[in-house]
């Protein structure tokens, strides 16, 4: 990550204390990538080149200072576990769909398609059987809305964020 990026991850901080908290935040997020980097590494030490690169792509804007311990370290594992296949690193990860469909049900309520997609992602992080519990749903989806989930992801929201990246990244 650039030093003008990090900065621009900072302007918004209120004042010396939002700065601060701002910084120990990042800091923070560097070490959870750390360990999971080096867990990856310790597991795969053949993969461990590929594995160290997984660093500079485990921030993306937003996302970095934005996110839980656990949704970030899942985010990590997830690009670690990417270093050692032929899948692309610039496709988003779960834990960033999640992310992302978490902040815009924040502004406006989720159409169908898109909360199938969070649930089917959910799941994908933390297992089928969480996702009732930690959403809240008394009737679970059915395996057509989990499929229409997944196809809205991949063939809809998933291409859009992975052009977001790469537009950024060509910036």
């Amino acid at each position: 990550m650039s030093a003008a990026k990090i900065l621009d991850l900072f302007e918004g901080a209120e004042g010396a204390e939002g700065a601060g908290n701002a910084f120990t935040s990042a800091f923070e997020r560097m070490e959870w990538a750390e360990d999971e980097i080096a867990k990856a590494k310790r597991a795969r030490p053949i993969l461990a080149d590929k594995i160290d690169k997984v660093f500079g792509l485990a921030c993306p804007e937003g996302f970095f200072l934005s996110t839980t311990e656990g949704l970030f370290r899942r985010h990590v594992r997830e690009l670690c576990d990417r270093a050692g296949t032929s899948a692309k690193m610039n496709e988003p990860t779960a834990a960033e769909g999640c992310w992302l469909l978490s902040q815009q049900s924040l502004k406006a309520p989720m159409a169908a398609h898109h909360h199938y997609a969070y649930v089917w992602l959910f799941g994908e992080l933390y297992g089928r059987g969480r996702v009732a519990h930690i959403t809240g749903e008394h009737q679970p989806l059915t395996d057509g809305q989990l499929r229409q989930g997944r196809d809205f992801w991949l063939e809809e929201l998933a291409p859009t964020i992975k052009r977001r990246i790469t537009r950024k990244a060509a910036a």
